[in-house]
């Protein structure tokens, strides 16, 4: 008796997908894992530890400039918009996206322009090297572009559009 109901569960459709998908996903998040560790060994040998720790530094501020500027929204809409599709519309939804996205954009571009105008600042007093203000100008040019990216992905999960996420 037990072992049929182990078999139907396994039988599963809905849960073969969810198995399925686990499996791709914990593969696909390993190989990158591997293949960033090997690219920053690489790194750290043909360009240096400094250069090596550039792009940790650049990394790190767009990281956290594009944090700033989702405003919480990238997890808030996993729930927002299936929530606004089911109780009024997809229009409703696809309004609510709008705003989101339009406010997301402001701040993006708010931060943007800080970092751009603070870049000199921010090289000499907090890093004390010049010579990095020229990468953190760099970086406040895909401010927007990350946030903006980083909040149409998030949408896209939500409408729960994995195939198009996925393709």
């Amino acid at each position: 008796m037990l072992p049929e109901k182990i078999l139907n569960k396994i039988k599963n459709k809905n849960l073969n997908d969810v198995i399925a998908g686990s499996v791709w996903s914990l593969l696909s998040r390993v190989v990158a894992t591997v293949l960033g560790f090997l690219g920053t060994i690489f790194l750290a040998r043909v360009y240096g530890a400094e250069s090596v720790g550039l792009i940790a530094i650049i990394n790190s501020i767009l990281t956290m400039a594009t944090i700033l500027c989702l405003l919480g929204f990238n997890t808030r809409i996993l729930r927002l918009i299936p929530e606004y599709r089911v109780r009024y519309s997809l229009v409703a939804a696809f309004n609510l996206y709008r705003k989101i996205v339009y406010l997301v954009a402001v701040a993006a571009i708010a931060t943007s322009l800080s970092l751009y105008y603070f870049s000199s600042y921010i090289a000499e007093n907090i890093f004390s090297d010049i010579e990095i203000e020229f990468y953190i100008v760099l970086v406040s040019f895909f401010i927007v572009f990350k946030a903006l990216s980083h909040i149409n992905t998030q949408a896209v999960r939500a409408l729960d559009e994995i195939r198009v996420f996925a393709a």
